[in-house]
């Protein structure tokens, strides 16, 4: 890790930290490791909270599409709201 730090630079570094912060597996690892190289904390910040954001913005998008097709299918199968809320209910706790 340090190689690369050193070769590649502070961008290839931010983008780690991005991928890293974007994926749901757990990045406490680079954190402490780059907290052992005394790494500025304001330059892993901010990728960080970037990748997170994106993250929830994608997963936010992938359940209103999701949303969206039930209320269709449930239209299509003529079930009410009440039948529809109960189900999509039952999925998300799933």
């Amino acid at each position: 890790m340090i190689k690369l730090i050193e070769v590649k630079g502070k961008y290839v570094l931010m983008l780690a930290v991005f991928l890293s912060a974007l994926t749901p597996l757990p990045d406490d690892l680079l954190f402490i490791v780059l907290g052992f190289l005394r790494y500025d904390l304001l330059r892993v910040l901010l990728p960080c909270m970037l990748g997170k954001a994106t993250m929830l913005y994608l997963v936010r998008y992938i359940w209103f599409l999701f949303g969206k097709l039930a209320w269709e299918v449930a239209e299509d199968m003529g079930l009410s709201e009440g039948v529809l809320t109960v189900v999509t209910l039952e999925v998300l706790t799933l």
